[in-house]
């Protein structure tokens, strides 16, 4: 019973300190958004005080370094460009020292569209309302870091209705990952400029639009079960890897070069400009047209 209630004087001596520096103005970062990242860090301690019960100077050298940690954990949140979203559009201002960004996305179900912009880096609309964003921006960098996420990032298989949509810069090269549940998407990249493309997504629809600003790139698709459209320019080459259950394809019709698990567009070789997709789907059917 004694070491019960030394337990539960240490959880509340933590609440009153952290809770006091914050009404001072000293920590404005959220208790709770701790205790959320940090609360398997406290059952350790809880066992701790189990295995070292008499031992108290343990426990609370324990409860010290802990109070210690989740304050630097606490500030580290604070100044890590991490927000959740006020409301449903954001945008990032375009910086002339960028040549390189890195988008990635973190979602739940829903209706997605991605697209170019000329006018920011980024300007996005989400109706999803457990989104965060995490941005690394500065002058002095040629990569910009940019993630969207959800707090309990979990694959639903079916589509919740939010609506999740993102303009990036036009002139800059992207590596784009989007992971999320069920999807209906469209991916318009014919004025993107990508070097990776991951998408992991459960079940749905996905649409591709291809352009003329590759050189070359990839794109990898893992996808419980769906359909997938890709629209290339014919002076793409294109190759691409099957692997799972594509039930149907139109690429014997296209005359592609079949060999292994290889389809591969009749000007590959002579091709300036060539990408390498890469598909894994549990079932599903793949149309690819020339636009």
């Amino acid at each position: 019973m004694k070491n019960k209630n030394f337990t539960a004087g240490f959880i509340l001596i933590f609440l009153g300190i952290f809770w006091l520096l914050s009404n001072l103005g000293i920590l404005t970062f959220s208790v709770w958004a701790i205790f959320f990242d940090l609360w398997p860090v406290i059952l350790i301690i809880l066992g701790l005080n189990l295995i070292f019960r008499k031992n108290k100077s343990i426990i609370i050298i324990a409860w010290i370094l802990f109070i210690i940690f989740a304050i630097f954990y606490g500030l580290y949140l604070e100044n890590s460009n991490s927000y959740k979203l006020e409301n449903p559009n954001i945008v990032l201002e375009k910086r002339n020292t960028m040549t390189n960004g890195i988008l990635e996305l973190k979602l739940l179900a829903g209706n997605f569209n991605l697209k170019s912009t000329k006018n920011e880096l980024l300007n996005a609309y989400i109706t999803d309302p457990n989104i965060y964003y995490e941005s690394k921006i500065n002058d002095h960098s040629k990569i910009a870091q940019i993630e969207f996420k959800h707090r309990k990032n979990k694959k639903i298989a079916t589509n919740k209705g939010y609506e999740y949509k993102f303009n990036i810069d036009e002139d800059m090269t992207w590596d784009i990952n989007v992971d999320m549940g069920a999807v209906d998407g469209t991916f318009d990249l014919q004025s993107i400029n990508f070097k990776n493309l991951d998408i992991d997504a459960g079940a749905g629809s996905i649409d591709i639009l291809l352009g003329q600003k590759l050189k070359n790139s990839k794109i990898d698709i893992d996808m419980g079960a769906g359909n997938i459209d890709i629209t290339i320019p014919k002076d793409l080459g294109v190759k691409i890897r099957f692997g799972g259950g594509i039930k149907h394809s139109n690429l014997k019709k296209l005359n592609w070069i079949h060999k292994d698990n290889y389809y591969i567009s009749p000007n590959y070789d002579n091709a300036d400009k060539k990408i390498y997709i890469t598909i894994d789907i549990g079932a599903g059917n793949l149309n690819i047209r020339y636009e």
